[in-house]
């Protein structure tokens, strides 16, 4: 095991109903469309709305309600490739990337034998 970085991609976070201005909110409340911070674990890959998936399950307090919320980790095409200096999309709650990153996580996922652990933060 190495700390050399495999990818790099945007990820969007949760609207949170909207809320205003760009500091990103968070919360593990049902219905919140919020992301939640923590550690998660990436479980059980599956075909959905958004194309393949993964389900995501919570493994801290602040995100105990991840599967309950259906919080899953998926691509949109809204989510742009690269940096650019205007605001991208939004989900549901959901880390959400682009199409083309969501194919080169898959490679790593779907290969991997051991949980694959994903940890969101505010920095």
């Amino acid at each position: 095991m190495t700390n050399d970085t495999l990818l790099k991609g945007l990820v969007t976070h949760g609207h949170c109903k909207r809320s205003e201005g760009r500091i990103a909110r968070f919360s593990n409340e049902i219905g919140s469309n919020c992301s939640s911070l923590g550690r998660y674990s990436i479980g059980q890959k599956y075909n959905g709305s958004f194309g393949i998936a993964y389900k995501m399950h919570g493994l801290d307090n602040t995100n105990r309600n991840a599967f309950e919320r259906f919080i899953v980790l998926h691509s949109h095409s809204c989510i742009p490739d690269n940096e650019q200096e205007d605001d991208i999309c939004e989900s549901e709650g959901c880390p959400t990337v682009s199409p083309r990153t969501l194919a080169q996580l898959s490679k790593h996922l779907d290969a991997s034998l051991l949980p694959v652990l994903v940890w969101i933060y505010a920095s």
